[in-house]
C-alpha cells in the first residue's frame, strides 16, 4: 500500500528534509517493517523541539536537532535529526512508553551504523547539525554526501559544535526488499501538501531474514527495565563509540507484547 504522511504548512526545504530522511532510515531493515504503520501519521517539520503527541498521531520534527548519546559502554556519541524522527515515530506506533521507544530507535541506529544509548536517560546535550543523516561513528563526524556516498568529516572533540557537512542529497532509493513502480515518483505531494509514498516493502521469499529470535525478546526486555534507571554518566571521548559489543538484532513483530 501507498503511504499518506499529513505535512501541514511544509516547505520546500522541509520536504527535501524529510524524503532525505526517510529514505535513509528505510534502509535500516528494522524501521522497514513497521514503514506502514505510519500512514496517516501527521509530521510537523520546523525550528521546534523534536517531540511526539502518540494519542493524536502527531510528531514535531526538528530537522537541524542532533542529541548526544552515552554506549552502553559509557562513550559519548551524537545521533542525527533523523533518529530523533526514528524515536518519535515510535511513539506513535506503540505508545509513550520512553524504554520501548528507545529500544527500537536502538535497533534502526545499529542497522545504520549510528551511536546508541544504554537507556533513555543516558544522553547530554542537543546539537545543532545542517545534515538531517549527520551522526558520529567511530569518533568521526559522518554523513550522506550528494553523490550518494557516507562523507566522514571531522573527528568529534565531545562539544555541541558540530561541523557543516552540507544539507545532503535525496538519494537513490535502495533495491530490494523494496520495490518501486516503474511509472510513478516515489514521492509526490497531493494538492493538500501532504507526502505520498508509493513504495512498498516486500518480505524475502523464505520469510526467514528479519523473523525475531530468542534475543530479540530478551534485548526488548533489557530495555523496558531501564526506563527509570540512572543518567549514565560518559567516559571522556574515544575513538570507539560504535566499537563496543552491540546487539545486532531484528525486528519484534506486531502481534509481540508492547
Amino acid at each position: 500500500m501507498d503511504v499518506h504522511i499529513q505535512t501541514p504548512k511544509i516547505t520546500p526545504t522541509g520536504m527535501s528534509q524529510l524524503v532525505l530522511t526517510l529514505q535513509y532510515i528505510k534502509q535500516s531493515p528494522n524501521f522497514a517493517l513497521f514503514y506502514p504503520n505510519m500512514d496517516g501519521i501527521t509530521i510537523n517539520i520546523g525550528n521546534l523541539p523534536t517531540t511526539a503527541l502518540p494519542l493524536s498521531g502527531q510528531v514535531n520534527w526538528n530537522p537541524y536537532q542532533g542529541l548526544q548519546v552515552i554506549s552502553d559502554t559509557g562513550i559519548l556519541g551524537v545521533q542525527s535529526p533523523a533518529m530523533g524522527l526514528v524515536h518519535e515515530i515510535a511513539h506513535v506506533i506503540f505508545g509513550h512508553n520512553e524504554a520501548q521507544a528507545t529500544a527500537f530507535e536502538t535497533r534502526v541506529a545499529l542497522d545504520l551504523g549510528e551511536p546508541t544509548r544504554a537507556n533513555y536517560g543516558a544522553t547530554g546535550s542537543e546539537v545543532r547539525v545542517q545534515n538531517v543523516t549527520q551522526h558520529t561513528d567511530n569518533g568521526q563526524w559522518k554523513a550522506l554526501d550528494q553523490g550518494g556516498a557516507t562523507k566522514t568529516g571531522a573527528t568529534y572533540d565531545g562539544s555541541t559544535n558540530a561541523p557543516n557537512m552540507g544539507l545532503g542529497y535525496i538519494p537513490t532509493p535502495p533495491g530490494f526488499p523494496w520495490t518501486f513502480s516503474p511509472t510513478v515518483t516515489t514521492f509526490s505531494w497531493d494538492i493538500k501538501g501532504n507526502l505520498v509514498d508509493k513504495s512498498h516493502w516486500q518480505l524475502p521469499p523464505d520469510g526467514q531474514q528479519f523473523v525475531p529470535n530468542k534475543f530479540d525478546a530478551e534485548f526488548l526486555e533489557f530495555h523496558l527495565g531501564q526506563e527509570d534507571s540512572a543518567t549514565v554518566a560518559a567516559l571522556p571521548i574515544e575513538l570507539t563509540d560504535a566499537q563496543h559489543d552491540a546487539v545486532q538484532i531484528v525486528g519484534v513483530p506486531e502481534s509481540a507484547p508492547y
